[in-house]
């Protein structure tokens, strides 16, 4: 049975982007005595630089885990500018260190901004029994220290997983994406189907296309596929949006889609290679990969002009086709693609 234990999804990236896109829902969801608090009127201030500087100078060896850290400015109802310092743990595993560190950087933090910084943990790791909430040290002369800090435990909203997936909050199916990417983390077709389902539920979402195209973007990061897995499922995708009439596929998908179609049709050629059908085969996927040309031209151009269809008629071989696909992928404009 193929695995893939050993392809490693980008935890961290996918995160930090989804926090910076989404904040509002994410707190709302997660931490929605927190969200009550806030003015969303007033704009977000990301201050992750400023964190990254005080880890770097700080923490040392400390700072170098898989966290994603957030650090934001917002403004609370009560007219206080107020520092919202967030620390989500992506990585899956548990951190024999994490309430050490969450206590060193809200004293820092504290530190810099001469106010107090509120923070919250989301434990986004597969293991149920993994839950800390609080620091607590001892120092000499019988003096301690105590922080408390709001946890969320991301499996525990799987007890509540219909009005997960089916909730208004966009951050719901991300999160769900989540979940089921650390339950399938060694069955491939079991993500597929979860994937797949988890797209048919956004198409029934009715959000502005926006937001359907970033949580499809994050539900297909999140969820990372094997090759041949991901290339069925990335087809699929589209098909699902064209029988639906919504649109959650971004250009950038578009390209991925058509990419997967000539790697399927660039493996379907060594099939027949193999079993003696090579020229029958180089014809069929001349004639495909023509009309992909003529639809990436489209995705690139707007259309697909006559001078660009002439060029596409004119190539006689899959050799000459593929040169065409590459270049048009790599250039800007249709005036630099002609040029060549």
């Amino acid at each position: 049975m193929d695995s893939i234990k050993t392809i490693r999804t980008p935890w961290d990236a996918v995160w930090k982007e989804a926090l910076t896109q989404l904040l509002r829902p994410a707190l709302e969801l997660l931490f929605p005595r927190a969200a009550a608090e806030i003015d969303w009127s007033f704009p977000v201030e990301i201050l992750d630089r400023e964190l990254r500087t005080i880890v770097a100078g700080s923490l040392g060896r400390r700072g170098r885990h898989r966290f994603v850290d957030h650090l934001v400015r917002v403004r609370r109802l009560t007219g206080r500018v107020d520092t919202v310092l967030i620390h989500l743990e992506v990585q899956g595993t548990p951190q024999k260190d994490f309430e050490e560190r969450i206590y060193l950087y809200h004293s820092w933090l504290t530190g810099v901004h001469g106010r107090l910084v509120a923070t919250f943990a989301v434990l986004a790791d597969g293991n149920p029994g993994w839950r800390p909430c609080e620091y607590r040290g001892d120092y000499l002369g019988g003096g301690s220290a105590l922080l408390e800090f709001p946890t969320v435990k991301l499996i525990d909203l799987e007890s509540s997983w219909e009005s997960l997936i089916t909730s208004d909050n966009a951050f719901g199916l991300f999160v769900a994406a989540h979940i089921k990417a650390l339950r399938t983390r060694r069955f491939p077709d079991e993500r597929l189907n979860w994937k797949s389902h988890l797209t048919e539920m956004l198409t029934q979402k009715e959000w502005d296309e926006h937001t359907l195209k970033l949580i499809f973007q994050f539900i297909d990061a999140i969820m990372i596929l094997p090759k041949d897995r991901q290339r069925h499922f990335t087809q699929w995708a589209e098909h699902l949006q064209e029988e639906r009439a919504v649109t959650f596929l971004s250009p950038t998908d578009r390209l991925r889609i058509l990419d997967a179609r000539q790697e399927g049709r660039q493996e379907g050629r060594q099939e027949g290679i193999q079993e003696g059908i090579q020229i029958g085969v180089q014809e069929g996927l001349c004639r495909q990969l023509r009309q992909s040309l003529y639809e990436l031209a489209e995705v690139r151009f707007g259309a697909c002009p006559p001078e660009v269809s002439a060029l596409v008629q004119a190539a006689r071989s899959h050799g000459e086709l593929t040169a065409l696909w590459d270049r048009m992928k790599r250039v800007e404009t249709l005036s630099e693609f002609l040029q060549r």
